[in-house]
């Protein structure tokens, strides 16, 4: 019995390919569109003060830093200036060294902080970084990834 050769038909993968593109492109623009960034928050519309940086020792011993690295435990009030409500997170926040290297928080760290802000309203924030041993902490920047 002979079977013929099944034929591709690449203009029609081509076709459903470019349909599922469109797809994907026109609900993520639907889906992003109909977010708001009411109520959200900017690098401008948080203060940061009373920033106080003090060392921290890790007890476990699986969580140490790196070589030549310690850990520093940083504390700071950030106050909510803007109209609308702002969100926390400890990845928020970047501290700068007097190397000038910029850190981002350490997960082995202990820190202390409420989810969120509403307008006006301040809190204490202690987070904790790993920054070289002969680094000194400087400054603390709020950078939100929304």
């Amino acid at each position: 019995m002979y079977t013929p050769p099944i034929k591709s038909n690449p203009k029609g993968k081509l076709i459903v390919f470019a349909i599922l593109v469109i797809a994907a492109f026109t609900i993520t623009y639907i889906m992003l569109s109909s977010m708001s960034n009411t109520g959200t928050a900017t690098k401008s519309s948080v203060k940061l003060s009373t920033f106080t940086y003090s060392e921290f020792a890790q007890d476990n011993p699986y969580m140490q830093p790196d070589a030549g690295n310690r850990f520093v435990q940083c504390s700071f009030t950030i106050t909510n200036t803007g109209a609308g409500s702002v969100s926390l997170n400890p990845n928020y926040f970047q501290l700068t060294t007097d190397d000038g290297q910029i850190h981002d928080y350490s997960w082995w760290v202990d820190y202390s902080m409420p989810e969120g802000l509403s307008a006006g309203a301040s809190a204490a924030i202690v987070l904790g970084f790993e920054i070289a041993s002969s680094a000194t902490p400087k400054t603390i920047a709020f950078v939100p990834w929304y």
